[in-house]
C-alpha cells in the first residue's frame, strides 16, 4: 500500500545507479526508505519522484543514502513535501560546494572547509558546525549558503531540530527488515 512495484523498482534502481550495489543493496535500500516512510509522513512514489534530484549530488559528495532518506522523515514529518525536502537538501549542498564570499571568509576564520566535514561526518553534523559557527562570527546562515531553501534545511535539520534529526538517522541504521514487516 507504500508503493506500486513500479514506483519501487524505479526508486530502488535509482538508487542502484546512483550508489552502486547489487540485489543485496537493493533490499538494503528498500528497507532503508520503508523507514522513512514509516518515521515521516511520504510516500516511497514521493521520494522516487524527488530522489533524482538529491541522489546524484549527494552521493558526489559524499553524503550517504541513510542521510537522505532521514531527510526525507524529518522534514516530511514536520510538514514538508518531499520535493520540497529533495531541494533544500540539494540547496545546502550547492550551497556548501559552491562557496562565495562570506563562506570563504568564515571557512578562513574557523579552519574548516563545511563541505569536507560533510563527507567525512555527514552532512547534518557539518551543518550543525556551520550554524554554530556563523552564530560565533555573527554571519547570518542565509549569507553563507546562499539559498533559502538550503536555509530551510539547516533549520529543519540542525539546532533544537538536530535530536530528532539524529533518531530519525539512527533509525535509518536499524531499518533491517521494515520493508518485508511493512507488505506483511
Amino acid at each position: 500500500g507504500l508503493a506500486t512495484t513500479a514506483q519501487t523498482v524505479d526508486l530502488l534502481t535509482t538508487a542502484i545507479n546512483t550508489y552502486g550495489g547489487d540485489a543485496r543493496k537493493a533490499a538494503q535500500y528498500a528497507d532503508i526508505f520503508a523507514k522513512a516512510v514509516e518515521r515521516g509522513k511520504v510516500t516511497a512514489d514521493e521520494i522516487a519522484a524527488s530522489f533524482a534530484s538529491i541522489g546524484p549530488i549527494a552521493a558526489a559528495s559524499g553524503i550517504e543514502i541513510n542521510e537522505i532518506a532521514a531527510a526525507y522523515a524529518r522534514l516530511t514529518a514536520a510538514g514538508i513535501p518531499a520535493a520540497e525536502a529533495a531541494t533544500a537538501m540539494r540547496s545546502a549542498i550547492v550551497g556548501l560546494t559552491r562557496v562565495n564570499r562570506d563562506l570563504e571568509d568564515l571557512q578562513k576564520q574557523t579552519g574548516k572547509n563545511y563541505l569536507a566535514l560533510a563527507g567525512q561526518k555527514g552532512l547534518v553534523p557539518a551543518l550543525q558546525e556551520l550554524r554554530l559557527d556563523a552564530d560565533k562570527s555573527g554571519v547570518p546562515l542565509i549569507k553563507l549558503i546562499g539559498r533559502v531553501e538550503g536555509l530551510n534545511f539547516i533549520l529543519s535539520t540542525t539546532g533544537p531540530n538536530l535530536a530528532a534529526y539524529n533518531a530519525d538517522l539512527d533509525a535509518m541504521g536499524k531499518s533491517a527488515g521494515t520493508a518485508a514487516a511493512q507488505m506483511s
